[in-house]
């Protein structure tokens, strides 16, 4: 229970990226926060369907679209997160057309940190309880800054066609046994 289906009945009362630590913090019976935190699942699943199984593409853009997305809805949200999908990055970038909007996607998520950690700071080091709405507002602004790099990114997808290339293979592959033959028949018209 503590390595896996602990994660299903989680909820976690201190703040962090995601918005989720306010709302379990405001509801004070303990089955409806776990009845909440399995509801929680049902974006991570539906991504995962749709990144993993409907959306054609490679598998390491499969991989990075189904972690971007894993991490960016998860219950719990914190910085070392990041580095889950980050190091997969690189496989992707070749993959995409970095357009201005992916850019700028870009840039307010990393305005939306620093936005949450300022009123993270404050809450957490200077005790100022009343910013506390505003760490779940700023946790609320970094989903959707999140949701933004997720789209664009998306849409900067280069259409991979694993058929496509399959099909040239296959054509390859049948002209070369087809010069294979034509070569083999030659010489068998050469000998007497």
């Amino acid at each position: 229970d503590e390595a896996i289906l602990y994660h299903f009945g989680r909820f976690d009362l201190a703040h962090n990226f995601s918005p989720w630590f306010f709302i379990f913090r405001n509801v004070a019976d303990d089955g409806s926060r776990r009845v909440m935190g399995l509801a929680a699942f049902l974006p991570q699943v539906l991504c995962i369907f749709y990144f993993g199984a409907v959306k054609r593409s490679s598998l390491p853009y499969k991989l990075f679209m189904i972690t971007l997305s894993f991490v960016t809805l998860n219950k719990v949200v914190t910085a070392q997160y990041f580095a889950w999908y980050l190091v997969l990055l690189p496989l992707v970038y070749p993959e995409l057309r970095v357009s201005g909007a992916l850019k700028t996607a870009i840039g307010l998520w990393v305005a939306a940190q620093v936005n949450w950690l300022f009123w993270a700071y404050l809450y957490e080091f200077e005790k100022m309880e009343a910013v506390l709405p505003l760490v779940f507002l700023s946790s609320v602004a970094f989903l959707l800054s999140n949701m933004l790099v997720i789209l664009s990114t998306d849409k900067c997808y280069k259409k991979f066609s694993y058929l496509g290339k399959v099909k040239l293979t296959e054509k390859l592959l049948l002209e070369d046994a087809k010069e294979y033959l034509r070569k083999v028949e030659e010489r068998f018209k050469e000998k007497p």
